[in-house]
């Protein structure tokens, strides 16, 4: 802060010493607001938030007629895995998912509850610590992808939007990794 204050120190002694610059305060205020707004901006920026190793599991859409897989299957799905870190000091909220590959996108958990593997629904979202991150991953968060439009195979990969309380929306791009890779 010390840098700042001298630079706008020394703007305004040039300004003073000038005899034939005369500032009207609405000028003086519009100049202030130039150099200091860009220092106390709240707003974030796109490494506040940063996605990392986005991958999802492979899924085969068998049909009755194998060259039609132009129909959505809602029983097939597929799950999205990844890891946010949260580079501010505020903690925020993956709200919800979005992609075009199915029918519909929900934030899941897994849960183990009377020794039995469980995937629920997660309403509400899923918290981001601030200065920490989460790892949607197996037996965990993840992002459940419901009805399928088509067949999702190793290598393949399509974008999925993410859209949080304070960052917004991102949009990432998801490659499809086999089981244990």
């Amino acid at each position: 802060m010390r840098c700042r204050t001298f630079q706008f120190q020394n703007s305004l002694s040039v300004l003073r010493r000038s005899k034939s610059l005369r500032l009207s305060p609405a000028v003086l205020l519009l100049l202030l607001m130039f150099i200091f707004l860009p220092h106390c901006s709240g707003s974030s920026s796109s490494k506040d938030i940063v996605i990392k190793d986005a991958w999802a599991r492979p899924a085969k859409i068998m049909s009755h007629n194998m060259a039609d897989t132009s129909h959505a299957h809602p029983m097939m799905t597929s799950a999205v895995y990844l890891t946010i870190e949260n580079h501010t000091g505020a903690a925020d909220q993956l709200l919800e998912a979005r992609a075009d590959v199915c029918q519909a996108v929900e934030l899941h958990q897994t849960q183990i509850v009377d020794d039995r593997m469980r995937m629920r629904k997660i309403d509400g979202g899923i918290e981001i610590p601030a200065g920490g991150q989460v790892e949607l991953k197996p037996g965990s968060y993840h992002i459940m992808l419901i009805g399928l439009t088509g067949s999702l195979q190793p290598g393949d990969s399509f974008p999925v939007e993410l859209i949080f309380r304070n960052a917004g929306r991102r949009t990432i791009s998801v490659t499809v990794k086999p089981i244990g890779k």
